[in-house]
């Protein structure tokens, strides 16, 4: 049994408490909590376990979203084998950001900026000139980068950043596809 399944079974934290329901919850969003540097939370059901990849967890009859860990998402909702998923889901999506930056394609510009081609589309990391780093991404057919807000404190975490403009992009293309995909004939 987990640590997390035994702060359960001893009803701690909120699964001790009668005014908060312990079913009847869903997922309604989860992240990585320790993504650029941020820290572990400790989860708001059993308020015991420390947590890296959170679900929130929502509920019409309590007023708060929780953020939760696996175990207690799974109960909470009913559905341990959709919570695990979640979980394997998010894993594997923090492995693949943490190598990206290792990947055998990264090339330095004339400038020395770090670029990569990858699915068709086309990632950089450029230095600003107070230090900090910002990604452009463009499809490779476009002529012109679009560059991101978020500014970096290291080019290492800038091609973190050019991950996750990745995903952002492949997400947006996805659902152009499929607008396209309802327009009538």
């Amino acid at each position: 049994m987990t640590d997390e399944a035994q702060a359960i079974a001893r009803r701690r934290g909120k699964w001790s408490e009668r005014d908060v329901p312990h079913l009847g919850w869903i997922c309604v969003a989860e992240y990585d909590a320790k993504e650029d540097g941020g820290e572990m939370i400790i989860c708001q059901m059993c308020e015991s376990m420390e947590v890296r990849f959170v679900q929130v967890m929502a509920n019409d009859r309590y007023p708060d979203d929780l953020h939760c860990g696996c175990v207690c998402a799974g109960h909470m909702s009913g559905e341990l084998n959709a919570a695990e998923n979640r979980d394997k889901k998010l894993r594997s999506r923090a492995q693949r950001r943490a190598s990206f930056p290792k990947r055998k394609k990264w090339q330095k510009s004339a400038s020395g900026n770090p670029h990569i081609e990858v699915d068709g589309f086309h990632l950089i990391v450029a230095r600003k000139r107070d230090g900090t780093f910002q990604v452009g991404a463009k499809r490779i057919r476009e002529a012109r980068h679009r560059w991101g807000k978020k500014r970096y404190a290291s080019a290492l975490e800038a091609q973190k950043g050019c991950f996750d403009a990745l995903e952002y992009l492949e997400e947006e293309q996805a659902k152009a596809i499929e607008a396209a995909r309802m327009l009538p004939l």
